[in-house]
């Protein structure tokens, strides 16, 4: 994906101009997102509100940038992420590990990374859009080994029994 190439800064500052897009267009999922900020921040004003519900939508669309590099571009993490603790990964190697992580924009960029050290497993969500759900299972199939539906708990305890990183 051409995106994939494009310097760093020309990411973002697309990522800021397609956010503003989004927060106009976009109108169930912004009215979602305030809707949210309202409930987990009751104490803000409608201003904080907005203004933290345009940083999501930025931060959003960086995501979606930053998933383009880990899949097509992955290089480009190489001397920018570390892992702390490594060496309990390779201690625990073959004996079952579950990773635990926040679902943020940069899970294929982190999934990356580890699959540079050692083979892993992802959990995921299948999309509601089969197009879309055929694509993101293409590009993680070049950083996982295996990728286990969110409802298929015994494909993931076998995993793990049988020694993956998940």
């Amino acid at each position: 994906m051409i995106f994939a190439i494009l310097p760093w800064a020309i990411q973002w500052r697309l990522a800021k101009s397609l956010s503003k897009l989004a927060w106009k267009a976009l109108k169930s999922r912004r009215k979602t997102t305030i809707r949210n900020l309202e409930l987990c921040f009751p104490e803000k004003s409608e201003q904080q509100i907005q203004t933290v519900g345009k940083q999501v939508f930025f931060n959003m669309m960086l995501g979606l940038f930053e998933a383009l590099n880990a899949w097509y571009s992955p290089r480009w993490f190489d001397n920018r992420m570390h892992i702390h603790g490594l060496d309990h990964l390779k201690n625990a190697e073959g004996k079952g590990i579950l990773l635990l992580g926040t679902h943020t924009t940069l899970l294929d960029a982190g999934g990356y990374v580890c699959s540079s050290f050692f083979d892993l497993d992802v959990v995921y969500r299948p999309q509601n859009t089969p197009l879309l759900d055929m694509l993101i299972n293409r590009c993680r199939a070049t950083i996982y080994q295996n990728q286990i539906s969110k409802d298929d708990m015994k494909g993931l305890i076998s995993n793990l029994k049988h020694g993956h990183a998940i």
